[in-house]
């Protein structure tokens, strides 16, 4: 089984600059996203995260959740994705619960409201 940050890289070595991600904000080639990803690893590396670690990640729908997904598994992490319609209280049980080390609250919808602070 190929882990998916290895089939990123390598299909960003065989597409390049075609599109890999395209929203209504912008469009990001697979050289973009696998160099992206590539930065955000390392800089969740230089912050402490270690390979195993739980990091739960609360966001809706965009490039930067898909890049933060992927970006924390390149750095040997386990990503977490958390329900961002669950109330404070039971998000941080959630949080308690899984064990996670880290968390990154991504606000792309106005009225969420970040139970991280």
């Amino acid at each position: 089984m190929i882990p998916i940050t290895t089939l990123v890289h390598e299909v960003a070595r065989v597409f390049g600059p075609k599109p890999a991600i395209i929203s209504d904000r912008w469009t990001v080639s697979y050289e973009e996203l696998d160099e992206r990803i590539n930065r955000l690893a390392n800089a969740y590396r230089e912050l402490g995260l270690q390979h195993g670690d739980r990091f739960a990640v609360m966001a809706t729908d965009s490039i930067e959740h898909i890049e933060t997904a992927l970006a924390i598994c390149r750095a040997g992490g386990v990503y977490v994705p958390l329900n961002y319609r669950l109330r404070e209280e039971a998000t941080a049980l959630e949080i308690r619960n899984i064990g996670s080390r880290r968390s990154l609250y991504l606000n792309q919808v106005e009225s969420l409201k970040s139970p991280f602070g």
